[in-house]
Formats: C-alpha cells, structure tokens, sequence
C-alpha cells in the first residue's frame, strides 16, 4: 500500500487543494503549483505561501511539529517535563525534553505497546516459575495459573504489576531477553534516540533510561490502540474465571483518573532512582493533550497545571475525516488514511496540517 504525506501551512480547517500531479477536494481552500512553489489561495482571503514536504513518503513515520515555544506555561518541580498534542504529536512545551533519565513503571507503556503488537487479547498463558516472585510491584501470579493476554495487560498498566511484565514478555517471545529486543527494535523504528530498555517493568537499571520528549512519542503511537486507551482509562477490573468467578482486583494508580475531568489514561511510576514519573492524558472540548514528568515530587499537582494552561490556551481543529480528502495520484485513486486535524494557539489562525494519501483499495 502506497502512502503519500504532505505538511501543509492552512488557514482553515476546511481544506481544498490542486498537486501539480493530483487533484484532492475537501472544501474552500486551493493549493496548487504556480511554476515557483506551492501556494494556498482560498477566494475569501490573500493568497499564503507554504511548503509542501513528504513527511514519512519512505519510513512511514509520523511528523512530530514543534508548535509552542513553551512560553506561559506554569513552572513545575520535574526534573524534566514534555507536553504534547495526542492528536498529531505537536511539541507544546519541554523543560529539559532531551535530559536522559530513568523512566520507572512508565516503562510499562512500552512493553504494552509491544504485547498488543504481538499477542492476541484473547490468548490464554499458563504462567510458568520464572516469572512468579519479581520484586517491587505485583498481581501476584502463580506458577500454573492461566490468565488471557487482556488480563495481564490490565495488571501491567493498572496494578504496575513486574510479574505482569515478565509474563507477557515470555507470552510473546518465550523468553524476556527476547522481548526486551523488541521493545529496543520498536524504539528505533519510532525514531527514538535516547531510549533504552533493560528490562520490561522499568526496576532501576544502568542502561534503562528515556527523555521527557521520548517517552511522550512512546504514549503517542500507544495512544492510538485502543485496548490501550481503553486499559489506561479504567479505574478498576476484575479478573474471572470461566464461571465468573472473581479471582483478581485491580486498581489503577493513576489517581488522575478520579481527580481531574476529562483524563483518559495513562501510567504512573516511582523507583528511588527515578523518582516519581507520570504520565498522564487528557481530553475536553475536541482536544486531547499528553503530559510527561520525570522525577518529579509533586506530579499530580504539576499535570493538572500543564493541562489547564494546555486547555486554555490551545485548539484542536478536525480538518477532515477518514476518506473525505480524496483523489487521483498518477492515475490512482487515493484517499486519505487517517483524520486529519491542526493544533493552534488560541488566537492562531496559520498552522501546519499533516494529510497522509493512500491508494484505495478497489
């Protein structure tokens, strides 16, 4: 499947535009080749002039725009702190982004992503020895018992649970070095190049570290699975057995959850090391935002002031809807994949929107 990703400078989120090459039509605004460049003319305004890249044409990574300088942003106690759109990634405010740090239990976000990546939900895993008895953080597995891959990933992201880890690493590679690899071949193919990963459930090691920035590029790709967000936003569950029967409760320890309106996941962690990490999701109003502290003793205070001032002070626009941008690229019809959105300062009218074209399938 072919896919084509254009950054595009708009004035509106209603997009209509000409390729030298392609035709796309969405509503109200023009971008053509006039011979010197790409501009956008839209009838009601004066012609802007933008740049047209092709953002992931090889890789097929997603464009990560620095949109704010930081500036207003509240003064928190973290060692260091990211802010970012959940929507497209955008960089809203960093203090210490590239600082390499240990991460804690929010190593977690990683192994989960990793799991549902490769393991079904539904696939039972009787748990062996090895796996029984980590230190720090449990849901108490023993050896022999049989849980679903759904339940174990609840313990991991709900309980923080190390065995849980453990236990989903062997599931999905039947060993944890194995798995670990993985997590270290996900980073790299997302990118990240201060990310490494030791083991899967974050205990204190010396070659186990990741940046604010990073580890917010990490919950963005994690963000849009859905058994994740669903997982990362739920207070509590129980597991059952075949007959219903409750055998373990979980509950999630990010009390963000029941403290601040509209939060919808993600993950808390703390080692002595690391001190305390948070991450932590939010949407209200159309827009969803992403914060991330690292060794940080005042965590919930500081993400509850970095989404207000988020909320306040920055707009998510849909420009599009899957399919509604659509084509002909050389000959072949094309559509765009995924919803198309900007994010602006409160009183921005000129953004970048990221529209990624793929061919249809007939």
């Amino acid at each position: 499947m072919k896919t084509k990703t254009f950054g595009i400078v708009t004035r509106s989120i209603r997009a209509f535009f000409f390729l030298a090459f392609a035709v796309l039509t969405v509503r109200g605004i023009f971008i053509c080749d006039d011979g010197n460049g790409y501009v956008v003319q839209n009838n009601d305004m004066p012609v802007l002039s933008v740049t047209v890249d092709a953002y992931g044409d090889d890789t097929g990574e997603d464009a990560i725009f620095v949109l704010g300088d930081g500036d207003g942003f509240p003064a928190v106690s973290a060692e260091a702190a990211c802010v970012i759109s959940a929507d497209r990634g955008d960089v809203l405010y960093l203090k210490n982004g590239d600082a390499v740090l240990p991460m804690a239990s929010t190593t977690k976000i990683m192994t989960a992503l990793v799991a549902m990546e490769m393991l079904s939900p539904e696939y039972v895993f009787q748990v062996p020895p090895e796996v029984c008895g980590i230190e720090g953080s449990s849901i108490y597995l023993a050896p022999g018992e049989k849980l679903t891959v759904r339940d174990l990933l609840y313990g991991l992201l709900l309980e923080s649970g190390n065995d849980a880890a453990c236990a989903l690493a062997t599931a999905a590679c039947g060993n944890i070095e194995d798995f670990v690899s993985a997590m270290n071949e996900k980073a790299a193919e997302l990118g990240l190049v201060f990310t490494h990963f030791d083991n899967p459930h974050g205990l204190s090691s010396k070659n186990h570290r990741t940046t604010a920035r990073e580890l917010a590029q990490i919950t963005y790709h994690a963000m849009k699975i859905p058994l994740f967000r669903e997982i990362t936003g739920t207070k509590e569950y129980v597991v059952k057995d075949e007959n219903g029967v409750p055998l373990k409760y979980f509950f999630n320890h990010n009390k963000m959850l029941r403290t601040y309106s509209g939060t919808t996941g993600v993950k808390t962690g703390y080692t002595i090391a690391s001190g305390r990490c948070l991450v932590t999701s939010a949407k209200r109003n159309g827009s969803e935002f992403i914060v991330v502290t690292l060794n940080d003793r005042d965590d919930f205070r500081d993400h509850a002031r970095l989404l207000d001032h988020a909320f306040e002070n920055y707009r998510t626009h849909v420009i599009a809807n899957v399919g509604e941008i659509n084509g002909i690229f050389g000959g072949i019809e094309m559509k765009n994949s995924e919803r198309v959105v900007s994010v602006t300062e409160k009183d921005e009218k000129t953004t970048e929107a990221v529209v990624k074209i793929t061919a249809s399938e007939s």
